[in-house]
């Protein structure tokens, strides 16, 4: 139910895909993609089946027909993992022959513990300009200073941080 997996699906029905639905966790309410996100994808021809987890990618014959899946009442993330009850009775096959999973993923910190200069709580703060972090050497970008957000903000920053360090074992200050 996030930006991604909404990405994917606007890309999916942008390339030429016949139909295409998504499903995740989350109620419609939940969803953390954005909500004009979520409205494009609509208005593209996307159909989301919210509060659903996959039981089993159905085939025939080696190929796949759909995905089985049962509706659930989600309350979120305890320590990584979902947590939900499964709807007794809601069991349906949503038909495909192609399934594409876009799951979410969090930056491990741990390995940024030494930086104890964070925005919101929560991300390593850094220069705007090289990406560098409050401990020498230690650059830092994309989702792990942004949070979630575009694959292009983080391959821009990627870049940026790829100079810094070269710049950085250079010598080179700037």
């Amino acid at each position: 139910g996030g930006n991604v997996a909404i990405d994917t699906a606007m890309t999916a029905v942008r390339t030429g895909a016949e139909w295409v639905g998504m499903a995740c966790l989350e109620s419609r309410e939940t969803m953390p993609a954005h909500d004009w996100e979520i409205r494009d994808a609509a208005e593209e021809g996307v159909e989301v089946y919210p509060s659903r987890t996959f039981k089993e990618i159905t085939d025939q014959d080696g190929r796949v027909t759909g995905v089985r899946c049962v509706t659930v009442d989600f309350r979120g993330f305890i320590e990584g993992r979902p947590d939900f009850d499964e709807i007794p009775g809601t069991e349906e096959i949503i038909p495909a022959d192609v399934v594409i999973f876009a799951i979410g993923q969090r930056p491990e910190l741990a390995p940024l513990k030494n930086i104890d200069t964070t925005t919101r709580g929560r991300f390593p703060e850094v220069d705007p300009e090289t990406l560098a972090t409050s401990v020498p050497g230690v650059f830092a970008g994309g989702d792990v200073v942004t949070g979630t957000s575009f694959i292009v903000d983080a391959i821009a920053a990627g870049h940026k941080a790829a100079k810094s360090i070269h710049n950085f074992l250079l010598g080179e200050n700037n």
